[in-house]
């Protein structure tokens, strides 16, 4: 049997949503550890080479760390879209406004 690492995932899983508002990279690899993290004890306890008394913290720290990678992909793209729209926005204001 290993050592459960629930407590660590569901760690990692919150602090992947606090990091991906305040340090970006950081929550994004946070999220992804807790997820893989996540992935991987579950499937050892479905084994039995893991005790599963920790099951419900390794779910839920692995479902944040997923939600994480998910708005990440979301936010990506929207920040570049709306990152545009304001470059366009500046760039016709100073070529048209004079």
């Amino acid at each position: 049997m290993q050592i459960e690492r629930g407590t660590l995932i569901l760690a990692l899983g919150i602090a992947s949503l606090i990091l991906l508002s305040t340090c970006f990279p950081f929550g994004i690899a946070a999220g992804f550890a807790a997820w893989l993290m996540g992935r991987s004890d579950l499937q050892r306890m479905e084994r039995g080479k893991m005790d599963d008394s920790s099951r419900s913290f390794v779910r839920a720290g692995s479902a944040l760390g997923l939600a994480t990678l998910i708005v990440a992909a979301i936010a990506v793209p929207l920040a570049i879209v709306l990152g545009g729209f304001a470059f366009l926005s500046n760039l016709f204001f100073f070529l048209f406004a004079f």
